[in-house]
């Protein structure tokens, strides 16, 4: 199941999962390693969002600027 986080109500019932995978941007990437310490695994995703595309990115000399990194985490006990 996905586990949508608007609120810190949220992220705190988050924290009580165990063995869940979490995809999140930089902002969200560093909140999470900043409150659990580490990851057990993470991937790095570069994208850019289909409705945002852009001439940088239909460039491919100026692709690689244009993408932001997103995160893929896996935690297997989130709690500290």
């Amino acid at each position: 199941p996905v586990i949508q986080i608007h609120t810190n109500n949220d992220y705190r019932e988050m924290l009580k999962h165990n063995n869940i995978w979490i995809y999140t941007t930089k902002a969200g990437y560093d909140g999470i390693i900043k409150n659990i310490g580490s990851a057990d695994t993470v991937i790095y995703i570069r994208q850019r969002g289909m409705n945002s595309i852009t001439l940088d990115f239909l460039s491919p000399k100026t692709r690689e600027e244009s993408l932001q990194t997103n995160y893929l985490i896996k935690k297997n006990n989130l709690q500290k």
